[in-house]
């Protein structure tokens, strides 16, 4: 039956044919191992731990054991496995065969760092008699591990900014922008959505883009419209491939970046390695910039040799205005690095009084103007446009078209029948969207 269960949740997550059914047993590491004819690392084992009274998976190489001191350095308790009899019954498979696939809810699934020493790695199926191959993305994938936390930070922030009672959690399937069939199936983010929140008196629209590389399309979409970019790490895996991916396309469209480094609250994790990392690696503009320039002059120093215009300012005057730093952010010239932990709430409100102190009002032209980003449809069916508003004002029953930018037979117009401002899977009706501002139109 366990079996059956795994099955039928890995299908559904696209890996049901990764399954491999053995004729001999595979209840331990060196039996899955010659049952495979791989080495005994390459089997992931699957560790079961009671934490008071939430049950927790930690899938480590098969020739791995269990750090005391780090598992409780990272979860603040002793380390205490699931009784051997209990385990089918809390978890939902049996020794031999226990897996993060088809697992009771309420489950977390951590993936060890000795993982890392293989590509690929064989996790069991439900029983005793199976596997599944799988990459280590994959088996993030799969098993609804903790990423990077780009839609846990976006929860974090509309927690702190009172849009929502509780930050709901990717993992447990119930978070405000994740709200997607589909999306809360895999545990990942597959459709751009948006929020609006207000931080002090900053108002915010938040797109929360697709981080899957599957879904790197709908991304690269939003990057057009957007006046800045939140861009995640992951404070223990610093710059992986996706992260350079990421700021090549953000330096493409031009698009202005504040960084936040996450799970900082990990043992391992470096708060200046990671900032060496990122220096080198993406640019070395990258930095923490204090709240009170003034107070700490070796901050203005260093945010001196970001730019000539920053420099003459400096030397001129021996400091640098707060609203020199904004241009130099607007420029692309300076990006502000902000470490913290978002499933803690850690770092959160110093991360949004940065954007609410270090960002700019654009300016947009008096002539009416727009981009489409996303044409999607509401739950009934209705065709809806998304697009941002690059000049004077939409109104709604307004006739818009791509007469200004389309070639030949591909003009079009159409009246704008409703003007919906999203947040979440909800909107609100508006009459009206100032330059600016995102709306999705239907028409």
């Amino acid at each position: 039956m366990s079996l059956e269960r795994a099955k039928k949740y890995l299908k559904d997550k696209g890996f049901g044919d990764n399954i491999i059914e053995l004729e001999d047993s595979s209840a331990t590491v060196e039996l899955a191992a010659q049952a495979l004819g791989v080495e005994p690392g390459m089997i992931a084992k699957t560790m079961s731990f009671m934490q008071g009274d939430k049950p927790v998976l930690i899938l480590m190489e098969g020739t791995a054991k269990i750090d005391n001191r780090k598992y409780k350095d990272t979860f603040h308790v002793k380390a205490k496995m699931i009784p051997f009899d209990e385990v089918e019954g809390i978890v939902g498979h049996a020794p031999g065969g226990v897996c993060p696939f088809g697992i009771n809810d309420g489950i977390e699934v951590y993936l060890d760092e000795s993982l890392k020493r293989f590509d690929t790695v064989y996790p069991a199926a439900g029983n005793d008699h199976s596997a599944v191959r799988l990459t280590i993305d994959e088996l993030s994938d799969a098993a609804g591990a903790v990423d990077a936390g780009k839609t846990t930070l976006a929860e974090g922030i509309l927690h702190a900014c009172g849009t929502i009672r509780k930050a709901g959690r990717v993992d447990h399937k119930d978070a405000f922008l994740d709200n997607g069939e589909m999306e809360r199936a895999r545990g990942i983010t597959i459709f751009s959505k948006q929020a609006r929140v207000t931080w002090k008196d900053c108002d915010i629209t938040i797109l929360d883009t697709p981080g899957h590389v599957d879904f790197s399309a709908e991304m690269e979409r939003t990057l057009q419209v957007l006046d800045y970019a939140l861009l995640v790490i992951d404070g223990k895996d610093g710059v992986q491939g996706d992260v350079h991916t990421l700021w090549q396309l953000l330096g493409r469209y031009r698009v202005p970046v504040f960084i936040f480094v996450n799970k900082m609250d990990q043992p391992g994790t470096d708060r200046e390695a990671v900032l060496t990392e990122l220096r080198n690696k993406l640019d070395n503009n990258i930095m923490e910039i204090p709240s009170d320039i003034a107070s700490e002059p070796e901050a203005a120093e260093e945010l001196a040799m970001c730019s000539e215009q920053l420099m003459e300012e400096y030397l001129e005057n021996g400091s640098i205005e707060a609203d020199s730093v904004n241009d130099a952010i607007c420029e692309r010239k300076l990006f502000p690095c902000f470490f913290g932990s978002a499933l803690k709430e850690e770092g959160i409100t110093e991360l949004l009084d940065g954007i609410n102190s270090m960002t700019e009002n654009m300016e947009y032209p008096e002539e009416f103007g727009a981009r489409v980003y996303k044409i999607g449809r509401d739950a009934s069916g209705v065709r809806l446009t998304y697009m941002k508003v690059t000049g004077g004002t939409l109104r709604v029953k307004m006739m818009v078209g791509n007469s200004c930018s389309a070639d030949g037979d591909n003009v079009w117009e159409e009246k704008a029948d409703q003007l919906r401002l999203y947040n979440g899977a909800g909107y609100q009706m508006a009459e009206k969207v100032e330059a600016g501002d995102i709306c999705a139109v239907t028409g």
